[in-house]
């Protein structure tokens, strides 16, 4: 009766819950005999015993009848928690990846908008009206491209005050690539460069491959 009714209960467990208990309760269960089989017929001598009498052989092979379904629910439980953690796992990244990507492309609109609102300018068209002149001032608004350069440096340091952290410089380089204007920042703190630390840029490849 003790063996009908634990195969029974291990039928219902089979039904009832998924692989990791089935394997957790179908090895405390063969564990549980064993030790019963040990105190039982003082298994110390164990090997005489198992093959003496029919009821040893019995014990024996309901022993090995619970342990060979109990490696394979274990493994078949091994098989289905990697393939599921691995599943999980593969869900996750992907979901994190599609987010990262939104994050980037919504970063790459804004300073595509960014860079367009800057080229409109005005200080952009008047200090390239001034310095095409002879005398460095834009005849159509009569201002110098010195002028030009600081109302140029005034509203980027605005800009890029209203950013902080987003962007740490800008720089306003011609089509030979020397800087006519370049701002840095520290995150806290932002500085004009002085002219005679502007360099030449045509080499490096945000230059090369904007032009």
């Amino acid at each position: 009766p003790l063996i009908m009714a634990t195969i029974t209960d291990l039928i219902f467990l089979a039904i009832n819950i998924d692989f990791p208990r089935l394997a957790t309760v179908s090895g405390v269960i063969m564990l549980a005999f064993f030790f019963y089989a040990i105190y039982k017929y003082e298994a110390l001598e164990i090997k005489v015993i198992f093959f003496e009498t029919t009821r040893s052989r019995i014990l024996f092979g309901f022993f090995v009848s619970a342990l060979i379904p109990l490696i394979v629910i274990s493994y078949l439980s091994f098989i289905t928690s990697t393939r599921s953690l691995s599943e999980s796992a593969l869900n996750e990244l992907k979901v994190d990846s599609f987010v990262h990507a939104e994050k980037i492309d919504l970063a790459l609109n804004r300073i595509g908008n960014d860079v367009l609102f800057v080229s409109n300018l005005p200080p952009v068209q008047g200090s390239i009206r001034a310095i095409d002149s002879e005398d460095n001032i834009d005849v159509t608004e009569g201002s110098t491209y010195e002028q030009w350069i600081d109302r140029f440096s005034n509203i980027l340091e605005g800009l890029l005050s209203s950013k902080m952290g987003v962007y740490t410089q800008f720089r306003y380089i011609n089509e030979e690539g020397d800087e006519l204007l370049r701002l840095d920042s520290d995150g806290e703190r932002i500085w004009r460069v002085s002219e005679e630390k502007l360099q030449n840029k045509k080499d490096r490849y945000y230059f090369t491959e904007a032009i």
